[in-house]
């Protein structure tokens, strides 16, 4: 039960804090991303999964971070500024 209540309050947290933040930057947007990925390393730690799936999530963690640098930094470079709402997304 005891680790029901901390996936519980973890994931709670976790909704709190993307409620909140309007992710007015790009860089606010990948923190709260690499938090879910660190949380969800820390359960498969906890519950003590295969070594394998671990490794291969923390690849994943990983490629998805740099990634998401890398994106920034072309925006950076391309638009001038790092905020998500002047964007138009549409093709």
């Amino acid at each position: 039960m005891k680790e029901f209540n901390i996936i519980t309050l973890s994931f709670t947290l976790i909704f709190i804090f993307m409620s909140f933040n309007k992710f007015y930057y790009y860089l606010s947007f990948l923190i709260t991303m690499e938090l879910s990925h660190i949380i969800f390393l820390y359960f498969l730690i906890t519950y003590k999964i295969n070594l394998w799936m671990f490794f291969m999530f923390l690849m994943y963690s990983v490629c998805e971070g740099v990634l998401g640098l890398l994106l920034m930094i072309s925006m950076d470079n391309e638009f001038g500024h790092q905020k998500i709402k002047f964007m138009n997304l549409s093709i």
